[in-house]
């Protein structure tokens, strides 16, 4: 599909999406005031993923329900992506919510991060920016 608009100019493609995160079985929440596993969320968790395609350039924006999304979801996202997108085409940004299971594992005092939950997000994350990789916007 030719990707330039009036003028031979590129036109800028957008492609978004949203998956849940859930955990699927008692965690920790971050930066509770107790150690008490939670089993059920009251309402859902997710992340939000926008990607901006202009010809060459393009970012990724990615939203997530977290009080921190921290370094291991970021370097996930890297590895995983390296080759097609370069560390600063990734903008990784949390909510700040205090209703999610932590995922910062350098902030011990915030709430221990559950290692699988973790692993988890990190996929379905992962999984999401695929999909919209693969998409003309």
């Amino acid at each position: 599909m030719d990707q330039s608009g009036l003028g031979g100019e590129t036109m800028l493609r957008v492609a978004g999406g949203s998956v849940k995160i859930n955990p699927t079985y008692p965690v920790v929440m971050g930066c509770g005031d107790t150690d008490r596993l939670i089993g059920e969320m009251h309402d859902d968790i997710e992340c939000n993923v926008l990607l901006l395609n202009e010809g060459e350039n393009r970012a990724v924006v990615i939203g997530v329900d977290a009080l921190y999304p921290g370094s291991t979801l970021r370097g996930y996202l890297e590895d995983r992506f390296s080759g097609r997108l370069a560390p600063e085409q990734i903008f990784l940004a949390a909510s700040h919510t205090h209703s999610a299971p932590q995922l910062d594992p350098t902030k011990p005092l915030l709430g221990s991060v559950d290692q699988m939950h973790l692993e988890t997000v990190s996929r379905r994350i992962g999984n999401l920016v695929e999909t919209l990789l693969q998409q003309s916007g």
